[in-house]
């Protein structure tokens, strides 16, 4: 598991515990439901993904309550990266929560560990939210730049992200991953 999502998990405790709760509630009905598969199972482990680039599945794991599937560089490993694209599923919670709820969530556990971190919705429909945040000079924490998105898709909530640590970003290449994220399905 990379550094950052291990902070992400971290800062966003209130988030694992809310996404833990809702499957909670969902009970029985939610393992009935059929999932439609995972990111795990569903993307592709190498190749000329999202941007152009080529891209390497670095990590994946799938848990009856979040699947997580994070994609590196070539030469990079999820240990040790300058970017990172992260697929992420929560089966069962897009019946109990709202994406901008839980983006607002996360937002408010990040800010309480640095308050130094920007956020900025960059879209928002009813089923999704985009959004980017970053921070610099935080305690522990690499400095970093995000922009992600989290979205319905049938009873399940999906987060993707790319995140770098390659600092300042510059407009152009913000702009196309805000494109990327933003069209990705």
């Amino acid at each position: 598991m990379t550094k950052l999502l291990k902070v992400m998990l971290g800062l966003a405790g209130a988030l694992v515990a809310l996404a833990g709760a809702l499957v909670a509630l969902a009970g029985a009905a939610a393992a009935q439901e059929e999932t439609t598969g995972s990111a795990v199972e569903t993307m592709p482990q190498t190749g000329r993904l999202f941007d152009g680039r080529a891209w390497s599945q670095g990590y994946a794991v799938s848990t009856p309550e979040m699947e997580i599937t994070e994609y590196v560089l070539p030469g990079e490993v999820v240990e040790a990266w300058t970017e990172l694209v992260t697929v992420q599923r929560m089966p069962g919670l897009g019946n109990r929560a709202q994406p901008l709820e839980l983006m607002t969530v996360v937002r408010k556990e990040t800010l309480k560990h640095c308050r130094s971190t920007t956020w900025t919705v960059l879209r928002q429909e009813k089923d999704e939210v985009l959004y980017q945040w970053g921070h610099q000079g935080c305690r522990k924490f690499d400095d970093v730049f995000e922009v992600a998105k989290l979205y319905r898709e049938g009873s399940s909530i999906v987060r993707v992200a790319w995140a770098t640590k390659k600092l300042p970003v510059t407009e152009e290449t913000r702009a196309t991953w805000i494109k990327v994220i933003g069209d990705y399905r």
